[in-house]
């Protein structure tokens, strides 16, 4: 039996179930499904208090004896000695890539060249993956992809009636902190267009400041169930965002059978999968303008394309049908897989 040391330092922190909070959830139950693998959780420190770091590290080292092997969720997570093989996952590196990041410096940098420490680094996207090895220096054989899947509460599929109605299409949006690269200012420009062809907009999510989004419907935050309530009667769900290492939502509606709409980027296109789905991006994150304003003609054809899928039921129901058959490419057994394998390169099996 492998004892396999898992971080579980996000279930602990505020948001815990979205986000590296989610991500751990899901190492979690995959690595569990591991034959010969037993998990361990290891309680890796989230504090912030700067006289604390050197006793955090300690007391991961004295966690870290009884495990074989130790898989952080994050580099932030390591710990500055190695005394056991690492795996750690890097869900993106976009403090990296974008100038604009707020929480790029000296220690982000530092955490980043961690990565080249590891003996195995678990990429949840072959965008990714490529970007680890182009910007972090770690050898492509060292990386292994393991996209994460949705949810328990959406991998039951759609829920209710797929047309409701009123015809509305949706997106997902979450303003507590800042994040310039989902571009939610474009919703509000789409929406704006869509208002004229009697489409609403409805948004959800957190902190979502109402004004911002005038033609926009908000309902507010919702659960797990909320949101598949809320996709599976949408004619699409609609994703501005620039830049993902994976890139969840889009997968969680394709998942209740809610056909999307996003832009050809990152790893967006990976995920995504359809040509059906996927738009050009009129303003790349090569470009480092994420703050401006969706152009005009992307805003029209954008939206034209919502219109069409509005007014014909029949690609309705095939784009349905087949965003159910993507989401559904990703799971529980597909990722334990790629643990399984992330492990035994690690400890040299």
């Amino acid at each position: 039996m492998t004892r396999i040391g898992l971080d579980v330092g996000a279930l602990v922190q505020p948001g815990g179930d979205r986000g590296l909070g989610r991500y751990t959830v899901e190492i979690r139950a995959a690595a569990q499904k591991i034959r010969g693998v037993e998990v361990v959780p290891i309680a890796t420190s989230h504090c912030r208090v700067p006289a604390t770091p050197f006793l955090d590290h300690v007391r991961t080292l004295g966690q870290l004896r009884k495990v074989s092997l130790f898989h952080s969720t994050t580099v932030t997570h390591l710990p500055l000695i190695k005394t056991r093989p690492w795996v750690c996952s890097i869900q993106d590196i976009i403090p990296l890539d974008l100038d604009g990041y707020t929480k790029r410096g000296v220690k982000t940098d530092f955490y980043h060249s961690q990565a080249t420490r590891c003996d195995v680094v678990v990429a949840n996207s072959n965008y990714t993956a490529n970007r680890i090895a182009d910007r972090l220096g770690v050898a492509p054989e060292k990386i292994v992809t393991a996209p994460i899947p949705v949810s328990a509460a959406f991998r039951r599929g759609p829920s209710g009636q797929a047309d409701g109605p009123v015809a509305y299409a949706c997106a997902l949006v979450d303003q507590r902190s800042r994040d310039d690269r989902k571009r939610y200012h474009w919703i509000q420009q789409i929406a704006k267009q869509l208002r004229k062809s009697e489409i609403q907009v409805r948004i959800a999510g957190r902190g979502i400041r109402a004004h911002e989004f005038p033609d926009c419907t908000v309902v507010g935050e919702l659960s797990d169930e909320g949101l598949r309530d809320l996709y599976s009667a949408s004619i699409c769900f609609i994703y501005p965002s620039a830049y993902e290492g994976q890139g969840l939502p889009p997968i969680e509606a394709m998942a209740c059978g809610c056909p999307v709409l996003a832009f050809r980027n990152t790893s967006v296109e990976e995920m995504v999968g359809l040509e059906e789905f996927l738009v050009d991006d009129p303003m790349p994150w090569a470009e480092q303008d994420l703050v401006g304003s969706m152009p005009r003609d992307a805003v029209c054809h954008f939206s034209d394309k919502v219109v069409n899928l509005a007014e014909d039921r029949t690609r309705r129901s095939e784009y349905r049908r087949i965003a159910l058959v993507q989401a559904r490419k990703l799971s529980e057994r597909t990722l334990a897989e790629a643990l399984s394998r992330s492990y035994r390169l690690a400890s040299g099996a």
